[in-house]
Parts: structure tokens; C-alpha cells; sequence
């Protein structure tokens, strides 16, 4: 189909993610393939960040926009790059369940079922072959991906609440750095905004502004009292509010 002139372009971008963005000659080859095919190219600039088979924690995203960091050079004087658009794609960790050893027995298994299938039946062979990949990477995805991401959405429980009670703002505790919860929530919650601090460290000083705080149970925060309002069990969070507020 025709490339079609979008209102807007921004001039930069950062992927950050894992193989899944470097593999086949990586996401920024295509990315800029779009682009060169639109009728009036715009002047672009991306870099990849990618670090094999991670999860989006395993990266300190806060260091990458650190100054003269993540795409500056020495010899080049563009450095003043800003990414007003970050792509982002999350692990697949613990994707070989229930071992490896159990996995290299069935492997081993299917292998000698292909055998026979062919010794017996020849062309069927590959048909076998395929049905028997298909169903092994149902049953493992069922078991590593595809759970993970049933964690993060229980925290439907806290975002619920949010929204019944008008929530507009709401502190996030940044007791754990890069915590995924942090961006499935503050995509849950869009248009609310979801700003990362300090709630329960000892030094730690609450806005007035907040009335709702997403941390731990067992680290309730700084100032005036709280209480829990919303229980994520599978997350091991909770949705603090300040005593005496009827909102977020």
C-alpha cells in the first residue's frame, strides 16, 4: 500500500528492547525504510539499545538520557540528539519450562518419533515435524509468556479504583529501579499521570498534591497516615490513600 504523508514526524527515536529489535537486520533498517518510502522523507535519527533475551527491567533507562550519553560522539557535533519517542519490547525470561533436562528429554523423544514417522511413512515426516513445534511452543509460551504477562494484569484491581475515584495523579514508590509494573500501569492508566519518587525511605518527602501512592505492603509511606485501598496479591503491591482524601 502508498506511504501516506502523516501530520507529523518527530526527528528522532530510541528502540529499547532485546533481540526481538536487532534480529533481520534490525527494527531501525525497516523503521527508516518506511520513512524513505514516504513522498517527502523527513530528516531522522534513531539509535537501537539492545541487550539479548532481556526484560525491560534489565535496562537503567534513566542513564540513557543522562547528558553526552546513549548517541553522542567526539567527532560529531549533533549532540544535543533528543528521543521524543521510546520503543520499548519486554523479555521472554524463563521461556524453557520445566528444565532443560526435561526439555532435552522430550526433544530427544520427537526426534525419534520424526525418525519412525519417516522410516514408516517418508513425506509425513515434516508434517509431523511442524505439528509437533507448534504444540511445544504453545505449551512453553503458555508457561513463561504468556503467565508474566497475567501478572501484570492483575493489577487491573488498583486501576479500577483509580478511575472510580476521579484519580488525575499518582505517585509510584521507585523502590525498585526500572520496575515493569511501573510502565504496564502507567499505560493502564493513561490519561492519569503516573510520576516515579521516593514514598517510604526515611528522607523521602510527599508532595501535598498526591492522595494516591502505588508501592508495598510492607513499606508504608512518609507523612501523615495512609491506608490500603487496592491489593495487587500477585504483584505484591498496593494502592495507598491518604487518610482524610475521598480521591486520587
Amino acid at each position: 500500500p502508498a506511504i501516506r504523508e502523516p501530520a507529523s514526524v518527530p526527528g528522532s527515536a530510541v528502540f529499547i528492547g532485546n533481540s526481538f529489535f536487532y534480529y533481520n537486520n534490525g527494527i531501525t533498517t525497516h523503521v527508516r525504510g518506511i520513512l524513505r518510502g514516504m513522498p517527502q522523507p523527513p530528516a531522522w535519527r534513531d539509535t537501537l539499545i539492545g541487550i539479548g533475551g532481556s526484560g525491560f527491567d534489565w535496562h537503567d533507562i534513566e542513564s540513557y538520557f543522562r547528558p553526552n550519553a546513549i548517541a553522542s560522539y567526539s567527532f560529531d557535533a549533533r549532540n544535543d540528539i533528543v528521543f521524543p519517542n521510546i520503543v520499548g519490547t519486554d523479555a521472554m525470561r524463563y521461556l524453557v519450562r520445566p528444565g532443560l533436562v526435561t526439555f532435552g528429554a522430550a526433544f530427544a523423544l520427537a526426534g525419534l518419533l520424526l525418525w519412525w514417522a519417516y522410516r514408516r511413512h517418508g513425506a509425513w515426516a515434516p508434517v509431523l515435524m511442524v505439528a509437533l513445534l507448534a504444540v511445544g511452543s504453545s505449551w512453553s509460551a503458555q508457561r513463561s509468556i504468556l503467565t508474566r504477562t497475567d501478572d501484570l494484569e492483575a493489577t487491573g484491581v488498583s486501576v479500577d479504583y483509580v478511575r472510580e475515584a476521579g484519580g488525575t495523579l499518582i505517585g509510584f514508590d521507585e523502590g525498585v529501579r526500572n520496575d515493569r509494573s511501573y510502565y504496564y500501569l502507567r499505560y493502564r492508566l493513561h490519561p492519569v499521570a503516573l510520576v516515579r519518587f521516593d514514598i517510604s525511605s526515611p528522607d523521602a518527602v510527599i508532595p501535598a498534591a498526591y492522595s494516591c501512592l502505588y508501592g508495598f505492603p510492607n513499606k508504608p509511606p512518609r507523612g501523615g497516615e495512609w491506608r490500603i485501598v487496592a491489593d495487587e496479591i500477585p504483584l505484591r503491591r498496593v494502592l495507598w490513600q491518604r487518610v482524610g482524601t475521598d480521591r486520587c
